[in-house]
């Protein structure tokens, strides 16, 4: 998949509430490293409302997955989490500096 614009980037980060919700929960907790049943279970999601929303924000790399013994794990990559958080402040500040 081609790399997104920052907008594009933007706009995929924030399409869902499950995507909203995913990026609380990540920041909030940036050492959680968790199956999708129980990332579910803390954002009081059934696990295929997320699947996809999960998956996107992986593809985008602000999130990633490995496998643990028989699960599979998702947790935030940070050095490239970081990254993504500077081109989205980025691009919503020049978003506000456009409206005023």
């Amino acid at each position: 998949m081609a790399t997104p614009s920052k907008s594009q980037l933007l706009e995929r980060m924030l399409d869902s509430d499950v995507k909203a919700d995913l990026l609380i929960l990540f920041n909030t907790h940036p050492y959680l490293n968790e199956d999708r049943s129980t990332i579910a279970r803390r954002i009081s999601r059934r696990t295929h409302e997320l699947d996809n929303d999960l998956e996107d924000l992986i593809d985008l790399g602000f999130l990633s997955k490995k496998r643990v013994g028989q699960r599979e794990v998702v947790y935030s990559d940070e050095k490239r989490a970081s990254a993504i958080r500077k081109i989205v402040s980025s691009e919503i500040l020049s978003s506000l500096e456009q409206v005023s």
